[in-house]
């Protein structure tokens, strides 16, 4: 679990899901009057005026309630199970990945959100973990997701980058871990210190961008003086 505080009273914390998930079952089932029941499936729900009554798939469990959660998620089985329609202005799409090998997080390692015209009103969060992992991802609204039929997948594979600037030889390896059938095409390559500048050109990419360097000692100098080169400000 990653600790990240930068300037507020309270820290915020980046765990995986899986991770927050089983914190929150074991709490759950620290409570006396709390009873877990693993490993079934509900097939069948019955709601009358008294009660809900909920059967499991090989009805070997039949349980009766006066107030059902469906805390299952956007899918949930019990809405499914209801007939429940989903309002699509109170919902939203998302694709969470966890990349590996991640470094160059600026100083008290802040959460970032990316913002793109072509995925407006939704964005792009990298969040830091430990170990040098994030959590990457995409959120947009559903009824937008709909209205301009956005692939969230094929939008968060696009390989279309600008430019990719490695910090560490690992760097370089997680780029093709992640995207295998990665082609460099128009990208611009960046790499910082000897090692991960020989991890670069190993790995059969032209490096454009190089630091530390006498007139560029950092890799935001060296990215202003290469864009300079074309007359684009930062």
């Amino acid at each position: 679990m990653k600790k990240v505080r930068d300037g507020f009273t309270h820290a915020g914390y980046v765990s995986s899901r899986i991770c927050y998930d089983q914190f929150l079952f074991e709490q759950a089932a620290k409570h006396s009057l709390i009873r877990i029941i693993q490993g079934i499936n509900i097939q069948q729900i019955k709601s009358t005026v008294d009660y809900i009554e909920l059967t499991s798939k090989d009805s070997a469990h039949v349980i009766k309630a006066k107030l059902v959660v469906g805390a299952d998620g956007a899918h949930s089985v019990l809405a499914k199970l209801l007939h429940h329609e989903i309002d699509k202005k109170h919902y939203s799409g998302g694709l969470r990945q966890y990349w590996e090998g991640v470094t160059g997080f600026d100083e008290g390692d802040p959460i970032e959100l990316h913002f793109y015209k072509n995925t407006l009103p939704g964005y792009f969060w990298i969040f830091p973990m430990a170990n040098n992992k994030a959590n990457v991802g995409i959120g947009i609204k559903s009824d937008v997701i709909s209205k301009k039929r956005i692939n969230i997948k094929q939008v968060m594979d696009e390989q279309s980058f600008d430019v990719i600037c490695f910090f560490t030889p690992s760097g370089v390896k997680s780029l093709f871990d992640n995207y295998p059938t990665f082609q460099q095409n128009n990208t611009n390559i960046g790499a910082f210190g000897n090692n991960t500048v020989k991890a670069v050109e190993e790995a059969g990419l032209k490096l454009e961008i190089k630091a530390p360097a006498p007139q560029a000692p950092s890799m935001v100098a060296a990215l202003d003086k290469y864009l300079a080169a074309f007359g684009i400000k930062k």
